[in-house]
């Protein structure tokens, strides 16, 4: 098959949208109450396939995968942004600005991990920070943190500890 151009007469890819100064659009439209509007990303039947959908119910946007390899039903929801701009990975449904479930964490991970990269040193590793606003909403400032850190500089040595700041 050939390529199509929107705006070019030489396209570079399936399809190639080209615009000269007022900003390249795509715009995908139901008309129809009740239905959704989907993008599908399909490969070949070794991996798992991807949907980006507008849900009609609870306006949501989502990234949902195949359930099997190479299929193309999308009930498995990865990650769900409600128009309240909440997020949920793992749920369709996060009651706050983040939300993230799943059934068991990760026997090495757990569910949440922040990752420092930084060169293996004594006293570096991730930190969760707790803002908010000190007079305006242009005067942020943090609050506390909680600190993990490496106790050591030793290559493959997990020791750590955490430090709390407030």
């Amino acid at each position: 098959g050939g390529n199509v151009g929107i705006g070019t007469t030489s396209p570079a890819t399936n399809l190639h949208i080209q615009a000269g100064g007022s900003g390249a659009f795509l715009r995908i439209e139901e008309t129809v109450s009740g239905e959704e509007t989907t993008i599908q990303l399909l490969g070949d039947a070794t991996r798992k396939n991807w949907e980006i959908g507008k849900q009609q119910v609870g306006n949501a946007l989502t990234f949902a995968s195949s359930t099997a390899v190479g299929g193309t039903t999308f009930t498995d929801y990865r990650m769900t942004l409600l128009d309240s701009g909440n997020v949920g990975i793992g749920t369709t449904g996060p009651g706050t600005s983040l939300v993230i479930a799943r059934a068991g964490p990760d026997a090495n991970f757990g569910i949440l991990e922040i990752l420092d990269t930084s060169a293996v040193a004594a006293n570096v590793g991730g930190v969760l920070s707790f803002a908010g606003y000190k007079t305006t909403p242009s005067s942020v400032g943090i609050f506390g943190k909680i600190h993990g850190l490496k106790e050591n500089a030793t290559e493959a040595n997990e020791a750590g500890y955490l430090r709390f700041d407030t």
